[in-house]
C-alpha cells in the first residue's frame, strides 16, 4: 500500500501509533496545494499536530430533521427545545452507542456543543432506539417520529427527492464537520513513492477536489472547488457555527466520549 484514504479515526489512533504512516507534509509540492490562502480559514486543513493526515473536505453533519406535517420549524429554534415534554417519545436517534454518524451526533452534543447534562435530558425525553440510519430518517418521513436526531444526509436527499415532507435544520448552537472517507495519509516504505507523491497532490489539486467534490457529494475545503450540483444540506453555510470533529484533541478522546453516552443511555440500550 502506498497511500490510505478513508476516516481519520483509524490512521490517528491505529496506524500512526503503530508506526505505519510517515508524515504526509513533506510529500506535499504543488504550490496551489500548499498555499494556506487556497484553503478555508487560511490553512491547511491537518486533523493531527504533526501533520501526518489531512482532512481536505470536512462537510456539515445533520442535525435536526422534521416531519413537516408533525412540526412547524419555528418551534425547535435550540437543541434546548428538544426538553419539552411536547415531543417526549416523538424523538429517534439511530443507536448512539455504536461508532458512526449517529455516535458521533451524541460525543458532540455532549462534549462540545451541549454538554452531558443535555445528553442526560434528552434521555428523559424518551427517544425511539432506530436500528440503522435508514430507519431513523423512514420513521420521519412516515410520521412514526416527528424528529430525528443526527440523521444522514444522503438519506434525507433520497426521501425529499422522493416527495417526502421532511426537513433538516440546524440550531442557533450550530452543528459539526465530519470528513467522511476523505482523508489522507501516506504509508511509508511504500513500494511506490513517487507515484504516491503525484497522487497526493492531484488529490489535493482544485482538480483532485473538484472531483471529490461531485462523486462523494460533499463540499471541499479548497475555496476554488466547485460545488456545483452539491445539495444543500451538503453546504457550509456562512453564519452558522460549526465545530470540526476531524481534529486530535476530539477523536483521541471518542472512546472515552462514546463510553460516557453508553451510560447515559443504559437505560434505553441494552
Amino acid at each position: 500500500v502506498d497511500v490510505y484514504v478513508a476516516g481519520s479515526t483509524t490512521p490517528l489512533t491505529k496506524l500512526k501509533p503503530a508506526g505505519i504512516l510517515d508524515p504526509l507534509e513533506p510529500e506535499l509540492i504543488l504550490p496551489d496545494v500548499v498555499d494556506p490562502v487556497k484553503w478555508r480559514g487560511g490553512t491547511l486543513p491537518w486533523v493531527d499536530k504533526d501533520h501526518y493526515i489531512l482532512a481536505p473536505a470536512p462537510s456539515p453533519a445533520s442535525s435536526i430533521l422534521l416531519n413537516t406535517d408533525l412540526v412547524d420549524k419555528s418551534e425547535i429554534s435550540s437543541y434546548l427545545d428538544l426538553i419539552n415534554p411536547k415531543w417526549k417519545g416523538k424523538i429517534n436517534i439511530t443507536n448512539p452507542v455504536r461508532p458512526g454518524a449517529s455516535g458521533k451526533w451524541a460525543t458532540v452534543m455532549g462534549s462540545e456543543i451541549m454538554g452531558w447534562d443535555f445528553m442526560r435530558n434528552l434521555v428523559k425525553m424518551d427517544p425511539l432506539i432506530a436500528g440503522d440510519n435508514r430507519s431513523s430518517v423512514e420513521w420521519v418521513a412516515k410520521g412514526k417520529s416527528a424528529i430525528a436526531l443526527g440523521p444522514s444526509a444522503e438519506l434525507i436527499i433520497e426521501f425529499k427527492n422522493a416527495g417526502a415532507k421532511i426537513e433538516l435544520i440546524i440550531p442557533r448552537e450550530g452543528t459539526y464537520l465530519v470528513a467522511g472517507n476523505t482523508p489522507i495519509s501516506v504509508i511509508n516504505n511504500r513500494p511506490h513513492p513517487n507515484s504516491a507523491r503525484l497522487f497526493i497532490n492531484w488529490y489535493l489539486s482544485k482538480e483532485g477536489q473538484d472531483i471529490l467534490a461531485k462523486y462523494d457529494v460533499r463540499q471541499s475545503s479548497r475555496l476554488d472547488a466547485s460545488i456545483e450540483g452539491l445539495p444543500d444540506v451538503k453546504l457550509i453555510i456562512p453564519g452558522v457555527k460549526y465545530f470540526n470533529s476531524e481534529r486530535e484533541e476530539f477523536l483521541s478522546k471518542e472512546p472515552e466520549y462514546l463510553q460516557m453516552i453508553k451510560e447515559i443511555f443504559t437505560t434505553l440500550i441494552q
